[in-house]
C-alpha cells in the first residue's frame, strides 16, 4: 500500500492481522494516531509509516513488536519522547525517527542493544541543532536545524 496516496485513520481492525509481517503504508495521507491494536501484531516484522501525517505520541506497546526489525517513522508529526520500550527491540536493524515533533532523548536502552547486539545498522532522529530537538549519542546519522 505504499505511495497510494491513501488518506483517512488507520483502522484499529488492522490489529486482526494476526499474520502480517510487513505493514508498508509510507508515501501517503494517512493521520491520527497509532491504532494501540497494531502493538498487538507479534509476527510484525516491517513497519513503515513515514511520510503521512500520522500525529500523537508513540505508545509505549511498541515494545511489544517483539519480532520488529524495520522501523520507519520519519516525516510525521509525532510529539513526545521515543518511548523507552524502544530498546526492548532486540531484532530491531533500522529505526527512524526524523522529521516530527518529537523530543527528549533517545533511550540509553536503545544505545546498549546496538552496542550489545550489534543489529541496529541505522538510527537516525533529529540531533541536529542548538540545542538538538533529541539528543542521540548513538545515531547513526542526525537530522534537522
Amino acid at each position: 500500500l505504499e505511495d497510494g496516496w491513501l488518506e483517512g485513520f488507520l483502522p484499529s481492525e488492522v490489529g486482526k492481522l494476526n499474520n502480517l509481517l510487513a505493514l508498508d503504508l509510507n508515501y501517503n495521507v494517512f493521520s491520527g494516531t497509532i491504532p494501540e491494536e497494531l502493538y498487538k501484531l507479534s509476527t510484525l516484522e516491517e513497519l513503515d509509516l513515514n511520510e503521512n501525517f500520522f500525529s500523537g505520541t508513540i505508545s509505549s506497546n511498541i515494545g511489544e513488536l517483539d519480532m520488529l526489525n524495520f522501523l520507519q517513522l520519519q516525516v510525521n508529526y509525532f510529539t513526545g519522547t521515543i518511548p523507552e520500550t524502544v530498546g526492548d527491540l532486540k531484532r530491531l536493524q533500522i529505526a527512524e525517527f526524523t522529521y516530527n515533533d518529537l523530543t527528549g532523548a533517545v533511550p540509553e536502552s536503545v544505545c546498549r542493544n546496538q552496542e550489545i547486539f550489534h543489529t541496529l545498522h541505522r538510527l537516525t532522529a533529529d540531533c541536529r541543532g542548538n540545542p538538538p530537538p533529541v539528543e542521540c549519542n548513538c545515531c547513526t546519522n542526525c537530522k534537522r536545524i
